[in-house]
């Protein structure tokens, strides 16, 4: 999902300065702010890294995959270079709304 999204910012942001159409450019947005609240969302935590054999290396970091529970580091990177590309693009203040999980 981070590698996705950073594929969609840097089409975003391409698109901008291309003159693409506002919608098209609103639905892309829109897409990729889902896409970062999933991230946000689904980081690893001491929560969900217990049977990890050094969990503490996997804290913060964001899960590749929702099938898979491997730790990669490329996948917290296209993560979070999504989210660096899209930070300039959004208004002041709050960038996203991201509920907390139901326990």
């Amino acid at each position: 999902n981070g590698w996705i999204s950073e594929v969609y910012s840097e089409l975003y942001l391409y698109g901008t300065k291309s003159g693409w159409d506002p919608e098209l450019m609103s639905e892309i947005k829109k897409s990729i702010a889902m896409i970062s609240r999933w991230l946000i969302q689904n980081s690893y935590s001491a929560e969900n890294t217990y049977f990890l054999k050094n969990p503490q290396k996997a804290d913060g970091g964001l899960i590749r995959y929702s099938t898979t529970e491997e730790v990669r580091t490329d996948a917290v990177c296209h993560g979070v270079n999504s989210l660096l590309y899209m930070l300039p693009t959004w208004p002041e203040g709050t960038i996203l709304e991201v509920p907390s999980r139901q326990r």
